[in-house]
């Protein structure tokens, strides 16, 4: 049983390593009978011995059982070095291009089956033995008659039961009875990472909303000889289907070197503190450079910013709606990023948006800047308004009752509802506007008055907050008693 073992695992060792003595090259000439010839190509790890492992080759003509036409018994041929076996003219330059030159009167056509041995192993085969398929096997522009063909880069093992299509193994180097390119050994396939989107950018959102939004990118491998490994940065996770992000590696698993366009997606995670994100997520295989993809992104603090004014209803043909927001040190934002939403109380969905940069710009006064936005038309309630920055609702109002979000950025929200209203009495050139002193919007009330769109409300001042003084009602219940009783005293008398 163990000699038979040992027996197995030679022929296994033979077989496996035969299969790299192939036909790297091959002439056939298109007039006159040279030149004729073939490269044999040694891409293993270890020299090969012919003295030891006779090489062959074997001709089929015209359709006949291959028979030897060449064989090699001794000298040896260098790891991933080539050979030259043709007639006389091809000795020059094969031996200019470094190779070893064998003479070889070929008289082989396009018709001809060839088939190498090593060891009397087949490794390759040229055509199909047997087989006589008119003047020569072609596909593709590709023909083993009156062409110079060489292998294609990737192709590394033998074909053993031969082929009728030359153009999946080889591409035509001349036409012209040049022997351009004997001699060289085939350039080995350079294994490589393709990456598409290597930088994303605006992974963005307010402090303890997030994580961001997902984007993708799009990675692919050839020649691979490992697996590509996908190692997300200390901030980011990856995700195969924009769903399940994980913050460990993802392995795109390689068949036969390759590994097709493959979809990953990206995000910054959620809980991250206030800051700046710009970190670069690796791809890597063994010997091929590490591909990055940087991810630019930041964590940001809730703006103040607020809804100030609004009118949606008046008596007689609504005229003039509108919507006024504040928004303090604007100068420091993208007004893209801000956007507001218009929301349907009856199923808590979006009706219209706008961006704050197609906003109309109106008054800045102490570092609060006034942008006002005419829809339309805003319907009449209950319905409400989302102030978004980076896609988050900072501000969820509503006029007339209040009700859930159900889409967009308040999704899953109850919004605030405002108790002041309009109606079919509201004064034409009226609006709802907050009034008082402060500097956030819980410092203000709401109130109708003339409308001041584009410019701070009226009796609204933007500064220290300058809260109600407090009522006592002691004191006052006091007064009553002692003005009542002054009162009695003095009819008494």
């Amino acid at each position: 049983m163990k000699k038979l073992f040992f027996s197995i695992l030679i022929v296994l060792l033979c077989l496996s390593t035969a299969k790299a003595q192939i036909i790297s090259q091959y002439i056939e000439t298109s007039s006159g009978s040279t030149p004729k010839g073939i490269e044999i190509w040694n891409n293993t790890s270890s020299a090969l011995n012919f003295a030891t492992n006779i090489l062959v080759i074997e001709k089929g003509t015209n359709g006949a059982i291959p028979s030897p036409d060449f064989t090699l018994s001794s000298g040896t041929l260098a790891a991933n070095a080539v050979l030259v076996i043709g007639t006389s003219d091809m000795q020059t330059i094969t031996e200019s291009n470094g190779s070893t030159f064998h003479l070889k009167a070929f008289t082989f056509n396009g018709d001809d089956a060839l088939v190498v041995k090593y060891g009397g192993v087949i490794t390759d085969v040229l055509g199909v033995p047997g087989s006589d398929p008119g003047t020569a096997w072609s596909g593709s522009g590709v023909s083993t008659a009156d062409r110079n063909i060489a292998i294609k880069v990737g192709i590394t093992t033998g074909d053993t039961d031969g082929w009728i299509d030359p153009s999946l193994r080889f591409e035509t180097v001349s036409t012209n009875n040049s022997a351009t390119g004997f001699g060289i050994a085939p350039l080995a396939p350079t294994p490589s990472i393709t990456l598409s989107n290597a930088t994303l950018s605006n992974f963005n959102y307010v402090i303890e909303k997030g994580p961001s939004g997902g984007q993708s990118f799009v990675v692919s491998g050839i020649w691979l000889s490992e697996n590509i490994t996908i190692t997300p940065s200390p901030n980011y996770e990856i995700s195969l289907d924009n769903i399940s992000f994980q913050s460990t590696a993802i392995t795109l698993s390689q068949l036969s070197g390759t590994v097709a366009n493959t979809t990953v997606y990206t995000r910054l995670k959620t809980g991250l503190s206030e800051g700046v994100y710009n970190e670069n997520i690796s791809l890597t295989s063994t010997g091929v450079p590490t591909k990055t993809v940087l991810c630019t992104g930041r964590v940001c603090a809730i703006p103040n910013a607020w809804i100030n004014e609004f009118h949606y209803d008046n008596n007689g043909t609504d005229e003039e709606e509108a919507i006024e927001i504040i928004i303090k040190n604007a100068a420091d934002y993208n007004l893209a990023d801000f956007s507001l939403s218009l929301y349907n109380g009856g199923d808590g969905t979006v009706y219209g948006s706008q961006t704050v940069n197609n906003f109309t710009a109106g008054q800045t006064l102490n570092g609060y800047s006034v942008f006002y936005w005419k829809p339309s038309s805003l319907q009449n309630g209950p319905d409400g308004f989302s102030l978004n920055y980076l896609g988050t609702s900072v501000q969820f109002v509503s006029y007339e009752g209040s009700f859930n979000a159900t889409d967009g950025p308040a999704t899953g929200l109850t919004s605030t509802r405002i108790y002041t209203v309009e109606g079919s009495t509201t004064p034409v050139g009226n609006s709802l506007q907050l009034t008082g002193s402060g500097n956030i919007c819980s410092h203000f009330n709401w109130s109708s008055q003339q409308a001041s769109l584009g410019a701070v409300n009226n009796y609204q001042l933007f500064g220290e907050y300058i809260p109600p003084v407090p009522v006592n009602w002691k004191y006052i219940l006091f007064a009553f008693l002692f003005i009542g009783i002054s009162i009695v005293y003095r009819k008494i008398r």
